[in-house]
């Protein structure tokens, strides 16, 4: 890693380093409405690409029509316990299931499924791990958080976490955890490590693939509870988080962010205030 790190940088210093601008990120609108999103993705249903939005109380697709996506179905999803407050959710396709999709929501898991050309989704109460990274992680139904107990799990468990993500570089992959004290560990081939250049990350973090620098990009949010928030991209050749863009401005608060299922974009979803609106943002990164 140094060696790779003098390659790229050379005798540059970290502020030197940090003013460095390698990629641009760009936001493409996906969904806005007055209604809590937690994930957005795509899955197709016969020939066609339908659009899900997974919401705490429903699951809604919508198809196609003169360029236009415009509502086709919608399912309530039945639970037995309270929802915490701000819950989270998340959209995995391809799931070993056999289903189209899973969908994710505090205490219960859907199954989305092709029927006669159309979706068909049975949910069920369930404390089921969320598939997470290459781990699965085990969410708080009570809180808006992950337990920090994973399945396989490490020797050493990264402790409750907010979000993760996993970014591949030279030497290997690693899985880095956005604890809910509000510090990030790395995880490297299992064993912790502690990085640098984090003070200023919020607790949403997503991998995303690129064309620029050593190939993969983390994609951060921004510190503080301001009603407007940002997204940042940074490269980790070692054990310092390195910025490669600029911020990029959001009109409201970051509130789930997640890879898609190509791994090469990344959806972002904000809440709006005044009046309140949620809105998904499909987010690429292109080099300079």
């Amino acid at each position: 890693v140094p060696g790779l790190w003098r390659q790229r940088f050379g005798t540059r210093t970290a502020a030197e380093i940090a003013t460095t601008v390698d990629c641009t990120l760009r936001k493409a609108l996906l969904a806005a409405q007055e209604l809590p999103i937690l994930d957005v993705d795509f899955v197709p249903v016969g020939d066609e690409r339908r659009m899900v939005i997974l919401e705490p109380e429903r699951v809604t697709a919508y198809r196609q029509n003169a360029g236009t996506w415009v509502k086709d179905q919608s399912f309530d999803i039945v639970h037995s316990r309270p929802l915490p407050r701000d819950p989270r959710g998340r959209i995995v396709l391809g799931a070993a299931s056999g289903h189209l999709f899973d969908a994710y929501i505090p205490g219960v898991v859907c199954g989305g499924s092709e029927s006669s050309g159309q979706l068909a989704l049975s949910c069920t109460d369930s404390d089921a791990p969320w598939p997470i990274v290459s781990q699965k992680a085990f969410y708080n139904p009570t809180r808006n958080y992950f337990t920090g107990v994973l399945a396989p799990g490490y020797s050493t468990e990264p402790g409750p976490f907010y979000d993760a993500a996993e970014y591949a570089r030279s030497g290997g992959t690693v899985t880095l955890f956005s604890q809910t004290t509000g510090q990030v560990v790395l995880y490297d081939k299992g064993v912790p490590r502690t990085i640098t250049g984090t003070r200023d990350w919020g607790s949403d973090i997503a991998s995303i693939h690129s064309t620029c620098g050593e190939g993969s990009l983390l994609l951060v949010s921004a510190a503080g509870a301001a009603p407007t928030d940002s997204v940042r991209a940074y490269e980790i050749p070692g054990k310092e988080a390195i910025p490669v863009s600029g911020p990029m401005p959001l009109d409201g608060s970051v509130m789930a962010m997640w890879p898609t299922n190509d791994g090469a974009t990344a959806t972002v979803v904000i809440r709006k205030e005044q009046p309140v609106q949620y809105e998904a943002y499909n987010v690429s990164a292109v080099c300079n």
